[in-house]
C-alpha cells in the first residue's frame, strides 16, 4: 500500500431552491413558500460563500480583486462591487462579536498592549500614509486590533479609559506612552523581558563577553518559566516558585547591571550602555511579574498575534486600503472596514485582454516599487516564466497578457 498527497481544487456551486406554487381550489389564490432566509437579507450569497470570502481576505490576505479573478476563472460572473458589498455587510454582522470581545478584554485585571505601524491611505503620488494598529489582549488571549492615525500617547487613554480599577496591570514594551498612562491612572505597569533581551543582543558585536553574561542571567529567568509550564503551576504555586527560583536570579542580574555602570569605561553612545540604561530605568516593571502570577514574563503572546498585520501589509499598500471609520480592526477582532482603491486602466483593448491578471500587475507595477516606464520591460522579461505576451493590440502603453501557460 502506498499513499500520495493530492489536491482537490476548491469549487463554487450554485444552490437551486425549487419552491412549488400551489393554487387553492376554494379561493383560486396562488401561494408559494418563501425562499430560505440567508444571513444577509435578500442577498444571493450563501453563508458558506460569505464565510469563505472573509477568511480568504482577512486570514489568507487574498484581496477581493483576486477572488474576483478566481470566480471568473470558474465561470462565475459577478461584479467586484458586489463582492465589496457582501464583505462590508458580513463584517457589520459580526461587529457584535468584536464588541463583546472588547468588553471582555476591558473587564480583565491584566491587559497586554502594543502598537504596530501600517500603511493606510494614499498620501500623494507613490506615497502611503502611516498609521498604527493598537492591539490589546486579555487574560484569555482574546485580542482586538484598534486602528489609530498615529502613535500619540492620547490613543492609549482613548482605548483604555481615563481611570483604572484597583489592582489593574498594563503589560507592555518600553514605549514611554504606556508609562505615562500608568502614572496618570495609578495602575501597575509591567515591562517585557523579551524587549530587554533584544536591547542586549544589539550590543553583542561590540561587547560579546558582557552581553553573554547578561543573556545568561535573562536565560535563567526563562528556564524558571519553562519549569513552571512543565509542572503545570498556577496561582499561588506559580508565584511561590518564581519567588524561590526567579527572584534571586533577577536581583543578581540588577546587581550586575549596577556594577557595569560603576566600572565606567562605557561610552554613552555604546549599545551596551543603552541596554543597561534601558533595564535599570524599567527595573520595577521588570520585577513586577515575580509578585503577580497573572503577569507573564514577556509580551510574546501578543507579538505572535501581531503576525497577521505584516503578512497583509503588501496587499494593503498596493491596493491603497483606507479605513471607512476611525477605528479599523483586523481578524481575530474581525472588524475591518476598508476599501481598496485600485488604479483604473483606461485602455479598453488591453484591459479586456488581461482581464484575469492585468489588474494585479497594473497595481503591483505602477503603484509599487516599479515606475510606469519599467512596467513593460518587467512584463516582457517575466513572460517566459509566467505568461505569454501577445503583441499587436491597439494599446500603445502595454503589451497584453493572457492567462495561457507560457510555451516551451
Amino acid at each position: 500500500m502506498s499513499h500520495r498527497l493530492a489536491q482537490r481544487p476548491g469549487s463554487y456551486v450554485v444552490l437551486k431552491y425549487v419552491r412549488p406554487v400551489i393554487k387553492r381550489r376554494d379561493t383560486q389564490a396562488l401561494s408559494c413558500p418563501a425562499a430560505p432566509v440567508g444571513v444577509i437579507e435578500g442577498s444571493r450569497a450563501d453563508v458558506s460563500f460569505i464565510a469563505g470570502l472573509l477568511i480568504d481576505k482577512l486570514v489568507y490576505h487574498l484581496p477581493l480583486y483576486r477572488q474576483h479573478q478566481r470566480l471568473a476563472q470558474c465561470g462565475i460572473r459577478v461584479s467586484r462591487q458586489w463582492l465589496t458589498q457582501i464583505a462590508q455587510a458580513a463584517i457589520a454582522l459580526i461587529e457584535p462579536i468584536h464588541d463583546a470581545q472588547w468588553q471582555s478584554i476591558l473587564s480583565w485585571r491584566v491587559k497586554r498592549m502594543d502598537e504596530t505601524p501600517i500603511k493606510a491611505g494614499r498620501d500623494g503620488p507613490g506615497k502611503m500614509k502611516s498609521a498604527y494598529f493598537w492591539p490589546v489582549m486579555g487574560e484569555r488571549d482574546e485580542i482586538c486590533f484598534h486602528y489609530q492615525p498615529s502613535r500619540r500617547q492620547e490613543h492609549v487613554e482613548q482605548l483604555l479609559g481615563q481611570t483604572a480599577s484597583t489592582g489593574s496591570v498594563l503589560h507592555t514594551d518600553g514605549y514611554k506612552a504606556y508609562a505615562l498612562y500608568a502614572k496618570k491612572t495609578g495602575l501597575a505597569h509591567a515591562q517585557c523581558w523579551a524587549h530587554s533581551r533584544r536591547a542586549f543582543v544589539k550590543a553583542e558585536e561590540i561587547e560579546p563577553a558582557r552581553v553573554a553574561e547578561a543573556l545568561e542571567h535573562i536565560g535563567a529567568l526563562y528556564r524558571v518559566e519553562e519549569d513552571i509550564r512543565q509542572k503545570g503551576l498556577t496561582g499561588s504555586g506559580k508565584r511561590a516558585w518564581r519567588q524561590q527560583h526567579a527572584k534571586p536570579v533577577a536581583q543578581q542580574f540588577f546587581v550586575w547591571v549596577d556594577r557595569q555602570f560603576e566600572a565606567q569605561g562605557l561610552l554613552p553612545s555604546s549599545p551596551l550602555t543603552k541596554a543597561l540604561a534601558y533595564v535599570r530605568e524599567r527595573r520595577d516593571g521588570l520585577l513586577l511579574y515575580l509578585d503577580d502570577a497573572d503577569v507573564e514574563i514577556d509580551t510574546n503572546s501578543l507579538e505572535r498575534a501581531l503576525r497577521a498585520i505584516p503578512m497583509g501589509k503588501n496587499n494593503a499598500q498596493r491596493a491603497f486600503m483606507r479605513s471607512r471609520r476611525p477605528d479599523m480592526t483586523l481578524l481575530p477582532s474581525v472588524r475591518t472596514r476598508a476599501r481598496a482603491g485600485a488604479a483604473s486602466h483606461n485602455h479598453s483593448a488591453c484591459r479586456n485582454a488581461i482581464k484575469a491578471l492585468g489588474g494585479r500587475y497594473f497595481v503591483g507595477l505602477t503603484w509599487g516599487p516599479f515606475k510606469r516606464a519599467n512596467a513593460r520591460s518587467f512584463i516582457a522579461k517575466s513572460a517566459s516564466t509566467y505568461m505569454c505576451v501577445v503583441a499587436g493590440l491597439s494599446c500603445p502603453s502595454h503589451k497584453a497578457m493572457s492567462h495561457w501557460p507560457a510555451p516551451d
